[in-house]
């Protein structure tokens, strides 16, 4: 895992922050001299009389596994927040987890209103909950790359329509385009 921060956040020392445009409340930067940030604080409603303050409680960086495009990775100023890789990986996973329950009981709860409207019978649920019984186990254990893997070798038939097929797939597929 890494820490990055947009470059447009990143400034190289506390005389840089005199520059800034129309500064306003609560606009923050890392500073990289003082390895640490700094917020604008306004405490009237006339801006000249704000400052720039060290705000050791704001933490503008994002954890990530790849260092995203127009991001700076700042890992090494914040030496604590990095832990040992199997628990980093085991807090991802449980992210992923929480996140794949979460859309196993939207896409449960989508099953019983086509059911509850007509559009589906009780067997044709079934048919299509047996059909993709395996993707959405994987998914609520956090395993989106293999649910992805999974989708690739089920079949669009009977009840398990081709929109259905897209929507399971393309939610997977932006799900790992996202958070991986």
């Amino acid at each position: 895992m890494i820490l990055q921060i947009e470059n447009n956040k990143i400034l190289t020392d506390v005389t840089a922050l005199d520059a800034v445009q129309n500064p306003v409340h609560g606009d923050s930067f890392f500073i990289t001299s003082e390895e640490k940030c700094f917020s604008f604080y306004n405490t009237s409603k006339n801006q000249e009389d704000g400052f720039w303050a060290p705000d050791a409680e704001l933490n503008i960086y994002e954890k990530t596994s790849i260092l995203s495009a127009n991001h700076t990775d700042v890992t090494a100023f914040y030496p604590n927040v990095i832990g040992q890789p199997l628990d980093e990986i085991k807090q991802t996973y449980q992210k992923y987890e929480a996140d794949g329950v979460e859309y196993n009981n939207d896409f449960r709860a989508q099953l019983v209103l086509d059911y509850k409207i007509g559009i589906l019978t009780a067997s044709q649920i079934y048919e299509v909950e047996a059909k993709i019984k395996n993707v959405r186990e994987l998914v609520k254990n956090g395993d989106w790359l293999t649910a992805q893997n999974a989708m690739l070798s089920i079949t669009v038939d009977g009840s398990f329509s081709q929109t259905m097929h897209d929507d399971v797939s393309d939610y997977i597929n932006n799900y790992i385009l996202n958070n991986y």
